[in-house]
């Protein structure tokens, strides 16, 4: 059970697990603390399961952070750890791939970790509700009202911390 939203998840059984980096670019070079980006490389976990599939999305940044790794160590974790962690949790559930709530369990406490038991977690949840015909929306408990929302944007610093230059993108 989701969120309290009620209803049932049975267990997909696996077909395959694909990983999939790319890169982003921004329509403007971003500048931050760290120097200035032109592109967002991501990481994509794909579960093919058989009545369904899903994505998860890696958080991970290039260089990574004071808390989290960068994306190269987190995506070698991942073909490395992440893949065969789930496929071996599979096949110890006679090729059913474990709840998406139940991912989680299958990785340690290392922020590379961390990094890749949202991911997985998140696309095999992804799977169960697509095999399920449930919005996510549905499976957290949001009500009515909620259908579409803004997206958010990446604004840098500007160029000498120019407060004006800051409103103004922020604006546009």
């Amino acid at each position: 059970i989701y969120g309290g939203g009620g209803g049932s998840t049975r267990p997909l059984k696996l077909r395959g697990i694909e990983l999939i980096r790319v890169d982003i670019p921004f329509r403007h070079d971003v500048a931050t603390g760290a120097g200035v980006h032109s592109l967002r490389p991501l990481l994509f976990v794909h579960v093919v399961a058989e009545d369904g599939e899903g994505w998860g999305e890696c958080a991970a940044l290039a260089g990574g952070t004071a808390v989290d790794p960068p994306l190269d160590e987190v995506e070698r974790a991942a073909v490395e750890r992440g893949v065969p962690r789930l496929c071996e949790a599979s096949r110890s559930r006679g090729g059913r791939l474990p709840l998406g709530a139940e991912v989680p369990q299958l990785f340690g406490g290392s922020p590379a970790d961390r990094m890749l038991a949202a991911a997985f977690e998140m696309a095999v949840t992804d799977a169960e509700l697509r095999a399920e015909g449930r919005p996510l929306a549905d499976a957290l408990g949001i009500e009515q009202g909620f259908e579409s929302m803004a997206v958010g944007a990446v604004v840098g610093i500007p160029q000498g911390h120019d407060l004006s230059a800051l409103l103004a993108e922020v604006a546009a």
